[in-house]
């Protein structure tokens, strides 16, 4: 069991590391693998907590039969406490993992929420634009008939 936990570290430590020094971010099937693993470690923290549970009833059925049964009885609730803390690491380890998953999917919604507010803030740009234009032309064409009534009113009448 403490091999396997090692062997996790060792898979975990290059993510942390990643983490702590800020690098650019993974690709998005390392985000996939991270999230297997962080589940893989849940469900076996399940199982190591299950498990405990079961050897420590079984143990304590024991124990009542021992002549040191209080003697027993602690020596049984010391190693369950072990292997709960072992799953507790997992447990732990697994929520960083699914905190930083989390994080980064954050970063990307924020990222493509800031790509379609510069997206639209251009079209809004070119709208007011288009509408500045008209505008202008509209000014611009009632002012040519104002001259072309003012023209005709200046003319003498025939």
């Amino acid at each position: 069991m403490r091999r396997l936990i090692g062997l996790l570290w060792l898979a975990v430590l290059p993510a942390l590391a990643q983490e702590a020094g800020g690098t650019a971010p993974a690709p998005a099937e390392d985000w996939e693998r991270l999230a297997t693993q962080a589940r893989e470690m849940r469900d076996q923290a399940r199982q190591i907590h299950e498990a405990a549970q079961q050897t420590y009833a079984a143990a304590q059925q024991i124990c009542w039969k021992k002549f040191l049964v209080s003697a027993c009885l602690e020596e049984a609730k010391m190693a369950m406490r072990d292997k709960e803390r072992e799953a507790k690491t997992l447990e732990i380890e697994a929520g960083r993992i699914e905190r930083r998953i989390r994080l980064h999917e954050q970063q990307e919604k924020a990222a493509r929420r800031d790509e379609d507010l510069r997206a639209r803030q251009g079209d809004i740009a070119e709208r007011a634009e288009k509408i500045r234009r008209k505008e202008e032309e509209a000014v611009r064409r009632q002012r040519e008939k104002q001259a072309e009534i003012e023209r005709r009113q200046s003319q003498p009448k025939n």
